[in-house]
């Protein structure tokens, strides 16, 4: 993981499907620190294990 943006926070509203969750991904996937917004937990928890396992970026 680059260091530099180890400490860079982004956030992605509607991080649950479509392009926000891909826009996630891709963020964790460089190296930021990712928060999702979105309207159902249940959906969010399940896509944040799944942006973490995809990026290997513990940081979502």
């Amino acid at each position: 993981m680059n260091q530099d943006l180890q400490n860079q926070v982004c956030i992605v509203t509607g991080g649950n499907y479509g392009v926000g969750l891909m826009t996630a991904v891709g963020l964790a996937k460089a190296g930021f620190h990712v928060v999702i917004t979105c309207l159902f937990i249940s959906k969010s928890t399940k896509n944040v294990d799944y942006i973490r396992k995809i990026s290997d970026n513990k940081n979502v």
